[in-house]
């Protein structure tokens, strides 16, 4: 059957029914199967315990063992994105030789901070959501990712939204081999073709959505998130748990977060080099 489940956690030296705090109810996930769940808001080098519970159409269970973990000492920012990559120059012949060379911007980003990971793996997708302050083509991404396992390929999709959610139309997409990306405690700015790209309108909402059809619970992606004073303005960070048929959206009431990403495109701005006579040639 189908399952739903929820998490309780609280400091070891305050682990009583009084201190608990609870996630909402998530899911669904098949019978036996695993699942995960990202909280915030946890002290550095604390040590926490916790357990968790299920339900179904026959009702709640009973809440698992306690399990306990300590968090790890404050991290250190991630490092800036990579630099625009200057793309081959385009040669157009006019009598004289021209040589024009299309240079490439970031536009939309945030890299300011992570305080931690949320995994993506088989129908479990992460959603950033972006708006453009200048209407462009996005061409290429950068996300700060690691791995934990080997979740292969990774698909990364530029989506429409409805209502702030990633609505399936999709305007282009590339992959990358997730195997390839750091394991454990490294992380690496990816970089992702999305081929020619699509076109991005000013003040419209779009999304990066990210899946990993092939992974699993001990083989999954990890996107790096700042998850408790995110401040990119232009949206927010999702999850879905069933294959962005439908969404969580962390967007307000004081639970804002976002992934880490830079988005790349042509600038619109040009160098034309003349030759000087009809025999030089570049």
């Amino acid at each position: 059957g189908v399952c739903e489940y929820r998490f309780r956690y609280g400091t070891a030296v305050n682990y009583i029914a009084e201190s608990y705090t609870y996630t909402d109810w998530a899911g669904a996930v098949t019978t036996g199967g695993g699942f995960l769940e990202a909280v915030s808001g946890l002290t550095a080098n604390t040590k926490y315990m916790f357990a968790c519970i299920a339900k179904n159409s026959a009702g709640e269970g009973s809440w698992s063992d306690v399990g306990k973990f300590v968090t790890a000492d404050p991290v250190s920012p991630p490092p800036p994105p990579p630099p625009p990559e200057p793309p081959e120059p385009e040669i157009v012949s006019t009598g004289y030789d021209v040589r024009i060379e299309k240079q490439e911007q970031i536009y939309q980003y945030y890299v300011t901070g992570y305080d931690n990971t949320t995994s993506i793996y088989d129908a479990t997708w992460g959603v950033q959501t972006i708006t453009p302050s200048i209407a462009h083509q996005i061409t290429r991404l950068n996300l700060l990712t690691r791995r934990y396992g080997e979740p292969g390929t990774i698909t990364i999709s530029i989506q429409e939204t409805t209502d702030g959610e990633p609505n399936g139309n999709e305007l282009c997409s590339g992959t990358t081999d997730g195997n390839t990306l750091p394991d454990g405690v490294g992380v690496e700015w990816r970089n992702i073709s999305l081929g020619v790209g699509a076109f991005l309108e000013v003040g419209t909402q779009y999304a990066i959505v990210v899946s990993a059809a092939d992974g699993d619970v001990n083989n999954a992606l990890q996107w790096r998130v700042d998850s408790t004073e995110a401040t990119y303005s232009g949206g927010c960070m999702g999850r879905s748990t069933d294959s962005g048929s439908s969404w969580s959206m962390y967007c307000g009431n004081g639970n804002v977060s976002d992934f880490m990403f830079a988005e790349y495109g042509p600038s619109g701005t040009y160098q034309y080099m003349l030759a000087q006579d009809e025999n030089r040639k570049f």
